[in-house]
């Protein structure tokens, strides 16, 4: 009895992490960077830059993705507002932009 009321906590803590580290990457929860589609471009990845991309008007960080070595993801490149590209050429959709922390969003200025 005791050995099962262990596993049942485990199991419970494990889903708590796996749940807690989903939401980070919500996009509702984003980081509070504000910039222009414009500024945008700033974040390359390069000069010592992060690598931010935009979809649906939020900013992602793919700095630290082992999906975008060298500031390159296939054909795609940071910088960008790669809504369209990811809904229309991805294979993967916009489902794959969870995979990465969401940084801030766009805005008119």
């Amino acid at each position: 009895m005791r050995r099962k009321t262990i596993m049942v906590i485990l199991v419970l803590i494990v889903a708590s992490f796996t749940l807690y580290g989903c939401s980070q990457s919500n996009p509702a929860k984003t980081g509070s960077l504000e910039i222009s589609i414009e500024e945008l471009a700033k974040y390359n990845g390069e000069n010592g830059n992060p690598a931010y991309v935009a979809v649906d008007g939020i900013i992602y960080d793919v700095s630290k993705s082992a999906k975008w070595p060298a500031g390159k993801h296939c054909s795609f490149t940071p910088g960008k507002d790669l809504t369209d590209p990811i809904k229309k050429v991805s294979p993967h959709g916009t489902a794959v932009m969870t995979r990465v922390p969401a940084v801030g969003k766009i805005v008119e200025k």
